[in-house]
Parts: structure tokens; sequence; C-alpha cells
């Protein structure tokens, strides 16, 4: 019997907990990447950030932020910030592993962690800090038609970044590596061909 996706990302995942060590000159911070399925397709779930926070305004992001000095661990930062943000509660986030940590221009050592949450799910964003919850479907992302590739060269040589769009949104920077990370992870899980998890290019 085929096993659904969300038991082969859980499978895959679940050796991937780990306590990465974070730069030292860097604040330490967390994010999710929450996912979702729907009618056999994967979704992940995007915030838009409001005109009202401190940074990133206006950019297309993961719930997540910096770790406060109350919270035990990065994983008690993910989802509180994930609350606070989406009015997600924690026991409705299925945390299933971890990807490398990236950093950000701003100052940021950010550790993502994949979350599975329910279909349908009534969020409640913090208008102040999230303008729009988005979610989007891994076919669109996976449409060469919506990735945006660029080479540049840097005094550590040539330095490849990706960004995608969806509807008038790009989503780009670090919140884009992480997305990236991910993608590359199903193509480890999944055979692309299988069109009943999602297709490539549809």
């Amino acid at each position: 019997m085929k096993k659904l996706p969300s038991d082969l990302l859980r499978e895959h995942f679940a050796k991937t907990f780990f306590d990465e060590p974070l730069p030292d000159n860097l604040r330490p911070s967390a994010v999710v990447l929450p996912i979702l399925f729907r009618e056999n397709q994967i979704y992940i779930v995007f915030n838009k950030r409001s005109q009202f926070v401190e940074f990133h305004k206006g950019e297309i992001c993961f719930p997540g932020g910096g770790k406060d000095d109350s919270d035990v661990d990065l994983t008690q930062t993910a989802l509180r910030e994930t609350k606070e943000e989406m009015g997600i509660d924690t026991d409705s986030i299925n945390l299933i592993g971890t990807m490398t940590p990236t950093v950000t221009r701003t100052g940021f050592a950010i550790k993502p962690y994949v979350g599975i949450i329910p279909d349908n799910y009534p969020y409640k964003p913090f208008i102040r800090e999230v303008e729009e919850i988005i979610e989007v479907p891994i076919s669109h992302l996976l449409n060469s038609e919506n990735i945006r590739i660029e080479t540049t060269l840097t005094i550590n040589g040539l330095e490849t970044t990706f960004s995608y769009k969806y509807d008038s949104h790009l989503i780009y920077g670090a919140t884009a590596r992480i997305l990236s990370q991910f993608l590359e992870q199903l193509e480890i899980i999944f055979d692309l061909e299988d069109t009943w998890i999602y297709t490539r290019n549809a």
C-alpha cells in the first residue's frame, strides 16, 4: 500500500531534529515552515508582513522571530511566534523536523522548523504584524515559470539565489533560501513524476 505524503514527510524529517549551533555573533531566531495537505496537494503557508513591523516590512516570510529570554529553546521560540503572528495554537502544529539555519542581512541566524498544520485552519493573524496569510501549492513553486534564478559574483565566488513569484507576491531573501531547502528535501523524498502528490511545471 502506497504511503501518504504526510507519512513520507514525517519519516524523512524524523531524523533531522538536532541542535546545530548558531553563530555567536548573530541574534538567534526561529521560524516554522507550515505545510498542510489539501486534495492530494501540499501547500506551504506564508505571512505577508505589515508596514508596522521593525524589520522586512511588506515582505513574504514564514512565521517566526527572535528568541526571547523567556524561551526555553528555539523550538519554543518558533511555536510562540507562530501563535502570536498567525493565531495557530501550539497543539495544532506538528513539528516534524528541522533544516539548516540561514542568516539575514539584519543580523539574525534563523533555525527553520517544518510543521504540519490542519487544512482550513481558522487563522487569527495579529494584524499589526501580519497583513495577509498566503497558502501556496507546491506545484506552483515547482513551476519554472514562477522561479527566478540569479547568479552574482561575490568575494566568495559565484553565488546563485532563487526567488519565487506567486500572484503579485515575490518570495526572496532568507525566506526563499529556507523554501529552496525544503523543496530540495521534497525531491529526495518523492518521485516528482508521481502526480498524485504534486506535479512539477503543472
